[in-house]
């Protein structure tokens, strides 16, 4: 499908199909008492999980733990790191 042929349907049904994972996702968490994540849905569908980066007294190995306990749970690939522009560490797992 080239990028022209893209409708607001499709736009639309993919962010619809994305609430349906969303959905699966935050019972799993809530089921296992896992942290909950920052979640964003994208217009082309794609879900984004982020680890609250401004809890009160949650430490930079606290949020890694979180990061990974949700990696093993999706089955997501090994983790890459990068360093962001504006500082900081930036952690990425593919699924």
């Amino acid at each position: 499908m080239a990028l022209r042929d893209i409708t607001t349907t499709d736009l639309n049904g993919w962010q619809y199909r994305a609430i349906d994972v969303l959905e699966d996702l935050v019972k799993a968490g809530l089921g296992a008492e896992r942290h909950p994540l920052q979640w964003t849905i994208t217009t082309n569908g794609a879900l984004r999980g982020e680890v609250d980066r401004y809890r009160p007294g949650q430490t930079d190995n606290d949020r890694r733990a979180i990061f990974d306990e949700w990696c093993h749970v999706l089955n997501a690939g090994e983790p890459r790191e990068s360093k962001r522009f504006a500082g900081g560490t930036e952690v990425r797992a593919p699924l």
